[in-house]
């Protein structure tokens, strides 16, 4: 089968990331504003620290999401990162998923699982170190790479 150049284009998700103070509703609040805006968290991560909190998320408008979070007065960090199907009926699919990129000596910032299921398949985003030479790994390897696309609803 030849392959076109759509089937080269850069199969990225776009990650926000933002503070958010602990404090009680903080988060809800967020999620609140999101969906009165019609956009879905489609993959969420949380990294806590003493006074805040680093919030990553995975939606389905990026551009949308990036607004109402604006107006909340929130710095948002745009991040392209992967979204890799994994098979969830494996023993192990994290480390089926880890071993061509530790083969590539590919390190992994960071991973979590996306919330959303694309055409009903278990998602894991994830920061490579280098997220071109991440991308061809992964193909080659016959991982099926998502792109922000496939998480918009019908």
């Amino acid at each position: 089968m030849l392959e076109t150049a759509r089937d080269q284009g850069h199969p990225w998700l776009h990650q926000l990331s933002f503070f958010l103070a602990n404090r009680v509703g903080s988060l809800e609040k967020v999620s609140n504003a999101l969906s009165e805006a019609d956009v879905r968290i489609c993959g969420i991560s949380i990294l806590d620290a003493h006074d805040h909190a680093v919030v990553r998320l995975i939606v389905d408008d990026p551009g949308k999401a990036e607004k109402v979070l604006e107006s909340q007065d929130r710095t948002v960090c745009v991040t392209r990162v992967l979204g890799v199907v994994v098979d969830d009926k494996l023993a192990n699919p994290i480390g089926a998923l880890l071993d061509p990129l530790l083969r590539a000596e590919l390190s992994v910032c960071y991973a979590y699982a996306l919330i959303a299921r694309p055409n009903d398949e278990a998602v894991v985003a994830l920061l490579a170190d280098n997220v071109d030479m991440a991308t061809r790994v992964l193909r080659k390897a016959d991982f099926k790479l998502i792109s922000q696309r496939d998480l918009q609803r019908d």
